[in-house]
Order: C-alpha cells, then structure tokens, then sequence
C-alpha cells in the first residue's frame, strides 16, 4: 500500500460517521475478503499524473482516487 492508500484509509477509517455504517469494512480494490457483509467501502488510485517542467519530473503528483460503497 503506497503512502497515499495508507493517508485515505486512515482518514476514511477515522470518519465516525462512516465507520457507524461500516465499522472496519473499509478495503483497497482487490483486497475484499469473498463474502463480506454489506455495506463495505472500497478505494482505488485511478490515475496518477505527474508535473513535468523543461524535460524533467518535479516529484509532484496528483492522484485521483475513487471510492464505491456497497451497500445491502
């Protein structure tokens, strides 16, 4: 898990009103346990495009994320 899964499921996991409806069913995309009970919450970077400037990568990136919820 990259540094930006770790922040979201943080922040995401520490959302009492999330949590109230979810509790710990909060998962990165292909780490679903088969047979989950509903409703769980999955997240996922879609993409990652990076700033360039004269030829070289800045080290900055914007990740996009997207996040679906299941619910019963």
């Amino acid at each position: 898990m990259s540094e930006i899964e770790g922040a979201l499921y943080t922040r995401l996991s520490g959302y009492a009103d999330l949590t109230a409806l979810v509790a710990k069913r909060i998962y990165p995309e292909g780490e679903v346990p088969q047979e989950v009970e509903k409703p769980y919450v999955v997240y996922r970077r879609i993409t990652t495009p990076r700033e360039h400037a004269m030829g070289s990568d800045l080290g900055l990136a914007h990740p996009r994320i997207q996040v679906t919820t299941w619910g019963a």
